[in-house]
């Protein structure tokens, strides 16, 4: 299960129902918050990742859109020249750039989605460790207070074990009550997305009558231009 699935899983989690099932709610609570904090730690260094591996593909896209320009400006000057043969290199280059700046664009946005939603669920996930403290923090103080009623219940009835059960039974009954009226964390993750990079794929190579289509519009450009 990659890192976003193992968070998106632990935002959901249902913090009421694992106290519920679990024998020793505490220990199942400190071994949620310890799971939460360490896929936590992780998050925030794929955040850190995703932000790096994002602002190349950015800086990659604007290079090959300088790139157009660039091959553009080459081809002008070769048909100035009479070189036809360059400016047709020139051009084919250029639909190349184009191909790969189409390309890399698709694959930003991509990684620029898949960081939101990452970050988003780290804020929820940070969320979500705190709601587990204080869960944990709650029944630890309805445990002290179980146990001290348990042994004022001893000590009224003398060490009577029939008292001091009674006494036990309504503790574990306050505890399971405020384990039901704890109010439930709104879903915060969104539907699962697949999220995937796509991997930049080079446009097949420009037919040849449009090549010389584009040859000609550009020496009838720069013709009249010169006029």
């Amino acid at each position: 299960m990659g890192l976003l699935e193992r968070v998106k899983s632990l935002v959901k989690a249902n913090i009421k129902d694992i106290l519920r099932q679990a024998e020793d709610p505490e220990q199942a609570l400190d071994q949620l918050i310890k799971r939460m904090e360490a896929d936590l730690a992780e998050a925030r260094a794929g955040v850190a990742t995703a932000v790096r591996d994002e602002r190349k593909l950015h800086s990659r896209h604007a290079q090959h859109l300088r790139e157009v320009e660039v091959m553009v400006q080459r081809a002008e000057a070769a048909v100035r020249k009479g070189r036809d043969d360059l400016a047709r290199e020139a051009l084919r280059r250029r639909r190349q750039h184009e191909a790969d700046a189409a390309a890399l664009q698709a694959e930003w946005e991509a990684q620029r989605e898949a960081l939101d939603e990452l970050q988003e669920n780290l804020a929820h996930l940070q969320a979500k460790i705190e709601q587990a403290r204080r869960e944990r923090d709650t029944l630890l103080a309805r445990r002290r207070l179980a146990r001290a009623r348990r042994d004022m219940a001893q000590a009224t009835a003398g060490g009577g074990a029939a008292a001091a059960n009674q006494a036990l039974d309504r503790a574990g009954d306050a505890i399971d009550e405020l384990e039901a009226e704890a109010q439930a964390y709104a879903e915060l993750a969104k539907d699962d997305t697949a999220t995937q990079r796509r991997a930049a794929q080079h446009a097949p190579s420009a037919e040849d009558a449009q090549i010389e289509a584009e040859l000609q519009a550009l020496k009838e450009r720069i013709g009249g231009s010169d006029e």
